[in-house]
């Protein structure tokens, strides 16, 4: 008999069935729109799923599913056909059967879907799609990763892969897709957690991009992750490098994403797929708003750099600790920008930005770095290889630097200049650096040329404010509060730098005379106080102007005032008594 009922007698058909079945009830449904169609349809009156959906033919109708149904064909439900599953009603869909649904879809977060065929969802018939339809337990035992993949398989262009509550645990990379959002309860510890199970050492990332693991010669389009914490659970999973999200995609949003203990970088934006090949065109406009990433043992946020593609993104208020190696690092920093993060125990650099240009690091706290055994250099900031005539800013940072690494030389801020001639502008301002007695507030080098404008700057504790290799790059500097004693001129030098600051100190135990001083930009004044009676200062057919033009020889405690022209330095020579 065929199991069809006029709409007028809806309300008593899903009465009694709320009273008959004990394993479900139309209320554990999420509330389908009865008005795809005027007649209720039992899918357990007819032999099969397929003969339901043939019988209801053109008719707007909902289709009632509260058993197991064997689906042993391919089959599409019209837009016309919603269905409707109570608990404990599932497609049982077979081996090598492909079920496409394009109407309206209605159920708990209960399992609806078995099998090892494959369902397809259409754009309009839901707006959120969960795991939990195909399986997926979030109780922190098992393995919920192949229903995941299958909901984001299934789910169309557009929709929400929504996570309940709980920890789901997978044993193999989460393959997403592009134009969809993957949201969370919270990134917290009692939120959505997506953890890697012990022993699974998943190559790649937790989350990947679809067209990363395909091969795509593109970008894929745009993400939202928001509110998950992806745990890598390092300790039980060493024996390969799993970042948290593998991201090829542009223009994507990544918030409320806590990303804690994976062995690779907490979250790496790549411009190349599986095989190694770069992409084509472009991967811009990344977003990484308020997440945190703790204790990955490679960086915080990376970036790669294959080509002009990654470039003009944004960090924003990011907690970022004791991760192995940068707490962020961007290969090719054009463009890009970090806003308010806080950055804490970095293994290597706090910040690094590579090809600067228009890069932008405001505001950002960096607490410690540096930490891994190795020597070499560690900084606070870099900005490198800047060009053209496009200026970089680094200003409103708190750098500290609370404890030393024998063997390790740290800088605050560092900045290069790329090979070729370059106008480039850097303004570094109204930064505040503390170091233990040691490292060097800022250090630029570089052969490109270019010119550095550190203004503003309040530093404490190191032992050299200002250090520069090679001669191409002007660094111009005024209004800045270098905590340091008076740095010291070099024994025996006729023509010292005045780089490293405004107040100096001559001690020379040899006989020197003094002609002028190098590195000094327009408008720098200077303060020279002698400690010896060994230095006699040229004011005659020298770039030093004073004195009446007689050579002067100051006894200790005499002081020097000086200001620059551009050519020669005017100064006024004063005795102690």
């Amino acid at each position: 008999m065929k199991a069809t009922f006029n709409f007028s007698k809806v309300f008593l058909f899903l009465s009694f069935a709320v009273w008959l079945s004990p394993i479900g009830s139309v209320e554990d449904a999420q509330g389908l729109d009865l008005a795809t169609g005027g007649n209720i349809v039992d899918a357990g009156s007819y032999t099969s799923f397929s003969s339901a959906i043939d019988a209801i033919g053109g008719r707007r109708s909902t289709l009632l599913i509260n058993n197991q149904t064997i689906v042993l064909e391919d089959k599409t439900v019209p837009q016309n056909v919603g269905l409707m599953f109570l608990n404990g009603g599932e497609l049982d869909v077979r081996s090598g059967v492909k079920v496409a649904i394009n109407g309206p879809l209605d159920a708990g977060l209960y399992q609806i879907f078995s099998g090892t065929g494959s369902v397809s969802i259409g754009q309009r018939s839901v707006k959120e799609v969960h795991p939990e339809w195909w399986g997926a337990v979030a109780d922190n035992l098992t393995d919920a990763g192949p229903a995941i993949q299958k909901s984001i398989d299934a789910s169309p262009e557009g929709s929400v892969i929504r996570f309940g509550g709980g920890t789901y645990l997978t044993s193999a990379k989460i393959v997403f897709g592009p134009d969809r959002s993957y949201i969370g309860d919270s990134h917290s510890g009692s939120g959505t957690v997506i953890k890697q199970m012990d022993s699974s050492n998943i190559s790649g990332a937790i989350f990947v991009s679809s067209g990363w693991v395909k091969n795509g010669v593109f970008a894929d389009n745009r993400v939202i992750f928001r509110d998950l914490l992806i745990h890598g659970n390092k300790e039980n999973n060493k024996n390969a490098q799993t970042h948290g999200v593998l991201s090829m995609n542009y223009y994507s949003v990544f918030e409320n994403i806590t990303v804690f203990g994976t062995t690779g970088d907490g979250i790496r934006f790549t411009d190349q797929n599986s095989v190694g090949a770069t992409i084509k065109k472009t991967a811009v406009g990344n977003k990484v708003i308020h997440c945190k990433f703790i204790k990955c043992g490679g960086s915080g946020i990376r970036g790669d750099d294959h080509g002009s593609i990654l470039t003009d993104g944004y960090l924003i208020d990011n907690e970022i600790g004791s991760c192995g190696e940068y707490g962020i690092y961007i290969a090719r920093g054009a463009g890009w920008k970090a806003l308010g993060n806080y950055i804490y125990g970095a293994g290597l650099d706090g910040i690094f930005f590579g090809r600067g240009w228009n890069s932008q690091i405001l505001g950002n706290t960096i607490d410690n770095f540096g930490l891994n055994s190795t020597g070499g250099v560690a900084s606070g900031i870099v900005i490198g290889a800047i060009s053209d005539n496009v200026p970089c800013l680094i200003n409103d940072n708190i750098i500290s630097l609370p404890r030393k690494i024998e063997g390790k030389i740290y800088r605050g801020i560092s900045v290069t200049s790329g090979w070729g001639v370059t106008m480039a502008e850097v303004i570094v301002g109204n930064n505040i650096a503390r170091f233990p007695g040691s490292g060097t507030f800022f250090g630029a080098g570089g052969n490109g040329g270019g010119s550095i404008h550190l203004t503003g700057n309040k530093v404490s504790g190191a032992e050299i404010a200002i250090s520069r290799s090679g001669d191409k790059v002007l660094i111009v500097h005024s209004g800045n509060s270098f905590d340091l004693t008076f740095e010291l001129f070099a024994d025996g030098d006729s023509t010292p730098s005045v780089l490293n600051g405004a107040h100096f100190r001559v001690a020379n135990r040899q006989e020197t005379i003094i002609t002028g001083f190098d590195d000094g930009f327009e408008g720098q004044r200077i303060m020279v106080v002698f400690d010896s009676a060994k230095t006699t200062l040229d004011f005659a057919q020298t770039s030093l102007r004073g004195n009446s033009g007689v050579a002067w020889v100051p006894n200790p405690g005499d002081f020097m005032e000086c200001v620059f022209s551009g050519s020669v330095w005017n100064c006024f020579t004063g005795k102690s008594k």
